[in-house]
């Protein structure tokens, strides 16, 4: 089911009101926000196991924040079925799964709602202009080189299948922080493999394997003057340095062992020092969701110099939770599962604003 904008507006101004006539929220300890009502200090952070125990089983005990939530959404009645995270719940998910993933460090990328949109399209360059000279009377060259084309932005399903018994699920405190940290970790480790890595069809086109994105071969060690013929390489078709680099670690540490004649390090590493963390003031991030081997041959990985401004990752929807304590072996076991999905998509709108250095030795 998707919810409408005009819906979701709503039910937020709903909560707001509900919030307003019942609840105190501390802002910091001390410090207290007065209300019509009567006071009561609630801790700002919502329970994502509080909200799921109430919607899930009608257990709303120590839950009046989350039990407000869900009347206005209207999940306040037990169902057996699923239902969509509230925007004040999923936030805290969503935060912690950027802190997880490398992609929250890249600089520029761009997040897009795509909000009742189920693919977007954008305009971009195939071809650029050329430009001709010419004197007074002479007839103007017509440019047939310019061209340009269309990319789609289409989301695509991601799940996450939580299971555990639910003795510990009753235990709403100790079983919170688990569940968030598994659940963030698993998303945001498993969308930065597929942002490089991703075969296409029913996930992501991951980098590594986009037969637009220029390449450099390596077959070997890499060095000083083979990253600057890749980077040059770049700013020959897209007139720019890239903004941040991404590699498997190792090649963070064969760069750090790199020595002039002199016996100092290239790249300014200092004592204690294992990693390169930049190169020439351009930051390098290394993440073990990069193939470490057979890319493309055996112990052979790669990095991506990308101008991270043209890549976008769109959400399409919200998160969709599902609990059951019968489907699958949950009732022989005791156990209690719960579903997250999500809809996401990404989309590089300039090809060339993308290199892969690949090949590189870290045997």
């Amino acid at each position: 089911m998707k919810i409408k904008q005009s819906v979701l507006d709503a039910q937020k101004s709903a909560i707001k009101a509900s919030l307003a006539k019942r609840l105190t929220v501390r802002k910091t300890a001390g410090e207290r926000q007065s209300t019509n009502g009567p006071l009561v200090e609630v801790n700002p952070n919502y329970s994502l196991i509080k909200y799921i125990k109430g919607c899930h089983f009608g257990d709303w005990e120590k839950a009046e924040n989350e039990h407000a939530v869900a009347k206005a959404y209207g999940t306040d009645k037990p169902t057996h079925g699923g239902f969509f995270l509230p925007e004040v719940i999923a936030p805290d998910i969503i935060e912690r799964l950027r802190e997880q993933s490398i992609l929250d460090k890249l600089p520029g990328i761009r997040r897009l709602d795509m909000g009742d949109a189920r693919q977007v399209m954008y305009n971009r360059v195939a071809s650029s202009v050329t430009i001709t000279w010419g004197g007074e009377n002479e007839t103007i060259s017509e440019d047939e080189s310019f061209s340009t084309a269309r990319s789609t932005l289409v989301p695509h399903k991601t799940v996450c299948l939580y299971k555990d018994s639910r003795e510990l699920f009753e235990h709403a405190p100790a079983f919170e922080d688990l569940m968030r940290q598994d659940v963030s970790e698993g998303l945001a480790l498993d969308l930065d493999t597929k942002v490089f890595e991703g075969l296409g069809g029913n996930t992501l086109l991951g980098i590594y394997y986009n037969p637009l994105v220029p390449l450099t071969d390596l077959s070997g060690a890499i060095d000083e003057d083979n990253i600057k013929d890749a980077i040059n390489a770049m700013r020959i078709v897209h007139s720019k340095m890239p903004t941040a680099y991404v590699t498997y670690p190792t090649v963070q540490k064969k760069l750090a062992q790199l020595k002039d004649a002199e016996g100092r390090p290239i790249f300014g590493t200092g004592p204690g020092m294992m990693f390169v963390t930049n190169l020439d003031g351009v930051p390098i991030h290394g993440t073990t969701q990069i193939g470490a081997t057979l890319r493309p041959s055996a112990s052979e990985t790669y990095m991506v110099a990308g101008d991270w401004s043209q890549f976008i990752l769109g959400n399409w929807g919200g998160f969709r939770v599902e609990v059951t304590t019968e489907g699958g072996d949950a009732f022989a076991k005791d156990q209690v599962h719960i579903k997250f999905v999500r809809w996401v998509g990404d989309m590089l709108r300039h090809d060339d604003a993308f290199h892969i250095i690949k090949g590189i030795d870290i045997s």
